[in-house]
């Protein structure tokens, strides 16, 4: 299935998706439990796909759908009810590229024979398989002049994007999805060999060994897939949450919020930037995992008042 398709399919079945994210939000009050729920459903999938007990069409499918509907769930017990307004049920579709970039991953490993059953097998993990998607705004910098605030003590993000919301946000997973397109049909052609590799010198050659090698796209074990599997489906909920509980709060009459860190040094600069500013206008600030390094492992709060 192509991402392209999912999200027309997505768009035409708002009503379904979200009638099932409801009745997900019902069974599971707390975030926790809806994580827990998830995760249990990564692993299913998982073994499923391994013991060929489903096709990878159906565990691409299954896969999509459990991501979009549980991000909406999140979004409903952030906002305190089983309703989504339209703008926030589309940002949820921002995501779907970088599903779509695992199932490539995915597929390379299973042509090429690639996964393991070894459970020692250390794995590398990509961080930057989830970002927000680029869209029609250029990347805001909030600035000092701009927020009247003290001097902040550490750097502006160099890429801080502001999530795009409603048809905006459409539009823009559907461009991502057509760049994917484009990136998946350039897979197949061969890389041209140099005409000069032949007469390199030694010194050129040992400084090439030197570089360490590009890892190979995809996961390397069937364990390693479960656990990217689940960032999708269950770490990135967090933010998902906070988001639906920014709009329950500007509803409520909040006029302000901050992002606050953990303050130990697994916290990103970025974090430590928007815990700088302090107290900000509603809504100036990107939600948790969002317009940070830590992307889905982010472990910032917001508060408001």
């Amino acid at each position: 299935m192509e991402l392209l398709s999912f999200i027309g399919q997505a768009a035409k079945r708002r009503e379904s998706y979200i009638d099932r994210a409801q009745r997900l939000a019902e069974s599971f009050t707390s975030l926790e439990g809806l994580e827990a729920e998830m995760e249990g459903r990564a692993e299913a999938l998982t073994r499923k796909l391994k013991a060929n007990k489903i096709t990878f069409s159906e565990f691409q499918r299954a896969s999509a759908e459990d991501t979009l509907i549980s991000s909406v769930a999140a979004v409903m017990l952030g906002l305190g009810e089983t309703k989504i307004p339209q703008t926030l049920y589309s940002e949820t579709m921002g995501q779907m590229k970088y599903l779509w970039n695992f199932f490539d991953d995915i597929k390379l490993s299973l042509n090429n024979d690639r996964l393991s059953d070894e459970e020692n097998y250390q794995e590398e993990e990509d961080d930057d398989w989830y970002y927000p998607v680029p869209g029609e705004d250029q990347p805001l910098t909030v600035s000092q002049d701009e927020r009247n605030l003290e001097a902040p003590v550490v750097s502006a993000p160099t890429s801080l994007v502001i999530p795009l919301t409603g048809a905006r946000a459409t539009k823009a997973a559907i461009r991502a999805a057509k760049t994917t397109v484009k990136d998946t049909q350039k897979e197949g052609k061969g890389r041209k060999i140099s005409p000069t590799a032949e007469t390199d010198t030694q010194a050129e050659k040992a400084q090439k060994e030197s570089k360490p090698r590009q890892r190979q796209r995809g996961p390397a074990t069937w364990n390693g897939l479960g656990a990217r599997l689940k960032r999708f489906l269950v770490t990135p909920l967090w933010r998902w949450f906070v988001t639906g509980e920014s709009s329950k709060k500007r509803t409520e009459g909040f006029k302000e919020m901050r992002r606050s860190s953990k303050h130990d040094r697994r916290v990103c600069e970025d974090c430590k930037y928007y815990d700088s500013l302090g107290w900000v206008p509603i809504g100036s600030l990107p939600m948790p995992g969002v317009g940070c390094r830590c992307h889905d492992r982010c472990r910032c709060v917001i508060k408001y008042r």
